[in-house]
């Protein structure tokens, strides 16, 4: 699995197995922005991120992951954490993809070095909430897929005598889901020095539409992470 591959590469599946195990017996994390910065973590996000297609497509600045390509792996890091320092995220370029049904759906484009700050926090923070979630959900999780959903069915099928599927999908989710109510949901144990939570407050971000550009309010996503102790 590629994934796996990658992480063993830059010798992070230790780490990242460690952080799962732990965040499964209700531990109480502290350092967790010195894994996020590391070198090793850094660089498994750009690789992450240059493996997937979207890449290519500039945001708002008019850089690709090409650009990042021709800087070495120290100034990568150095950039990278750098821009951590006062970090604050580039306006998203806003496009609209076509569904198959014939209606639009808004697609939000991050500038590339926000996809990898972005990534470089994901990898970190998600085998903590991973240990969190319903074993039997497939959906956008790392190592499954929809074979492992597939093979659940199966089983189901034969060995419960399951024979009906009911097909559930929430309309607009993320444009119309309770974000007050999300942010109640209590964070991940945390220690002293670690992030100390995904910001509440309403953040109002230039996204640029065409030629011209809007303001909406909504929450900031783990790109827009802020760091502080915890008493």
């Amino acid at each position: 699995m590629p994934t796996l591959r990658n992480w063993d590469y830059y010798r992070m599946t230790e780490t990242f197995t460690d952080l799962h195990e732990k965040a499964s017996q209700g531990y109480k994390f502290s350092h967790l922005y010195d894994a996020i910065i590391s070198r090793e973590n850094i660089l498994l996000a750009f690789r992450m991120i240059k493996t997937n297609k979207g890449s290519k497509t500039p945001g708002t600045d008019g850089k690709t992951i090409d650009d990042m390509k021709e800087l070495s792996e120290n100034d990568l890091v150095n950039e990278l954490r750098t821009k951590l320092r006062n970090y604050h995220p580039k306006k998203v370029r806003r496009e609209w993809i076509e569904k198959e049904n014939g209606k639009w759906r808004p697609l939000g484009i991050p500038c590339i070095l926000d996809r990898i700050i972005q990534q470089s926090f994901k990898q970190v923070l998600e085998p903590i909430v991973e240990s969190q979630f319903f074993k039997h959900s497939y959906g956008f999780r790392p190592l499954r897929s929809a074979h492992h959903a597939m093979a659940r069915i199966q089983y189901l099928i034969n060995q419960a005598q399951f024979h009906f599927v009911v097909d559930v999908d929430i309309k607009s989710f993320f444009d119309n889901v309770n974000h007050s109510l999300l942010n109640g949901v209590p964070p991940a144990k945390r220690g002293k020095r670690t992030l100390s939570k995904i910001r509440h407050k309403k953040s109002r971000l230039p996204v640029r539409l065409g030629k011209s550009a809007f303001f909406i309010s909504y929450l900031k996503n783990v790109a827009s992470l802020i760091f502080s102790k915890v008493t």
